[in-house]
């Protein structure tokens, strides 16, 4: 799924929180750390004309540790143990999780596959989902967000 909307259905999921800012941005930042240098990248090489470059074994690396239910169960735990009042800090993480399982699939553009492997780093498991980028998806998660904003702010 798309940064906007991961940052869109956390913001909706908290809108009545009085961080919502805060918990919206942390719901993208899974994307932000594991992606953004290739992100940056992938710039310079369109402005160049040069060919796409893989994704980096660092920034994969980042992208599973990131999107791993695993991983994301320690912190938690770590988290509720220090102090229970940050616990809902941790839960746009998740729904960032949650919300790619279903829309990224195993191959995308031929680079590298960008499933969600929630078991990670104790198995490669994953669901091979629609790829969140296609167009009658893309238009699909937007619309459902229009839809159920209209219908909190009714």
């Amino acid at each position: 799924m798309d940064i906007l909307a991961h940052f869109l259905i956390t913001y909706l999921v908290f809108i009545r929180h009085p961080n919502v800012l805060i918990l919206s941005i942390i719901g993208i930042l899974p994307d932000i750390l594991s992606l953004s240098s290739h992100f940056i990248n992938f710039v310079y090489s369109k402005a160049k004309n040069k060919k796409k470059k893989k994704i980096s074994r660092l920034s994969l690396f980042l992208y599973r540790f990131n999107h791993s239910l695993i991983i994301f169960t320690l912190i938690f735990s770590l988290v509720y143990l220090i102090d229970k009042t940050f616990v809902i800090y941790t839960i746009p993480w998740l729904i960032h999780i949650i919300s790619d399982i279903p829309t990224h699939s195993k191959k995308e553009d031929d680079l590298e596959d960008f499933s969600t492997k929630i078991m990670w780093p104790l198995s490669d498991f994953s669901f091979n989902g629609i790829e969140w980028h296609r167009k009658y998806l893309f238009f699909k998660v937007y619309l459902l967000l229009l839809v159920a904003y209209a219908i909190i702010i009714m």
